[in-house]
């Protein structure tokens, strides 16, 4: 019973407050906190005006992954953060991957024209990269004029810049008739974007993971992203190309290209489709928690045997 109830603990994912709430309730299941992105960490990088709220909110989630027994983590680099913030043994964070459903997302059976397309796939937001990506906009529109951009993903207003995402690409790109906007998007037709896309951006100032680029390469889709989106720990020689955060100029260049150079985008797209099969498809990802999941019950199962021996010697005594 004990079993059941904690592989159904496991397959949930609970807000802040039912971390809280099982972490003094449930004391007799042993408790695994899986971290993706913490409240403090949004609020650090959105730099949001400080509420009761949202000190409430943070406190709940400190004190709930504290009281937990297991972590785990997508990233090394959230691993970190969560280690020196909670005060966490960095060595009892394991991490993981996220895993992707290559069957779902997968190249085009036929060969599809090659255009010269950009994607970017997302929210509109400033700790997204989106402002950078609007630097190197013009710069790319410069040296090669056909290029179209596509975004999808929500749009949201810049306090910073005092309008909207939408508006300051729009306004920086200087071209809108090479640009278009989707604000929401099925997975049938995001995956036929990845498909006819020459290349996927992910310029995140930081990302804990960066999913969207797990999607582009299970796609066969060339990826360009940044050095802090978590998932390029695990992408040395995948194909995928790093730039340095928050560097238009840098983002501007290899996109640059990767247009450019029809060689190097065959050979990123064998790359990246090989790399999303072999190391994040469901079946090798969901081993490595099979893996680490009947650790832990071992691990509990070692624990039970040596408590009913201490009660039986104290019995005995």
């Amino acid at each position: 019973l004990t079993s059941f109830v904690m592989s159904s603990l496991l397959c949930r994912i609970f807000s802040s407050e039912e971390s809280f709430i099982l972490s003094y309730t449930v004391r007799k299941i042993p408790l695994i906190m899986k971290f993706h992105t913490p409240f403090f960490v949004i609020a650090q990088m959105d730099q949001k005006k400080v509420t009761l709220k949202r000190i409430l909110i943070k406190w709940l989630e400190r004190v709930a992954s504290q009281r937990a027994d297991f972590f785990s983590s997508p990233s090394r680099q959230m691993a970190e953060i969560i280690s020196k913030e909670y005060g966490i043994d960095i060595a009892k964070i394991k991490v993981m991957p996220l895993p992707i459903d290559t069957d779902l997302f997968k190249p085009a059976q036929k060969n599809i024209q090659d255009k010269r397309i950009v994607l970017y796939t997302g929210r509109l937001e400033v700790r997204k990269g989106v402002d950078i990506l609007a630097d190197a906009i013009p710069l790319v529109l410069e040296k090669i004029p056909d290029v179209k951009f596509i975004f999808i993903g929500k749009d949201n207003f810049s306090a910073h810049y005092g309008m909207t995402l939408k508006d300051l690409i729009l306004k920086k790109a200087g071209r809108p008739e090479q640009i278009k906007f989707y604000d929401h998007m099925d997975r049938k037709k995001l995956i036929e974007h990845y498909r006819q896309s020459s290349v996927c951006v992910i310029p995140s100032v930081w990302e804990n993971f960066g999913y969207t680029v797990l999607e582009a390469m299970a796609c066969g889709t060339p990826v360009i992203t940044t050095d802090t989106v978590g998932i390029t720990e695990y992408l040395d020689q995948s194909g995928v190309i790093k730039v340095p955060a928050e560097n238009s100029e840098a983002l501007a260049e290899a996109i640059i290209k990767i247009l450019e150079d029809h060689e190097l985008r065959q050979k990123s797209k064998t790359k990246v489709r090989y790399m999303a099969e072999n190391s994040f498809s469901r079946k090798m990802v969901s081993f490595q928690y099979e893996r680490y999941y009947q650790y832990i019950m071992e691990k509990i199962s070692l624990k039970a045997k040596k408590g009913s021996v201490s009660c039986l010697k104290v019995a005995r005594s």
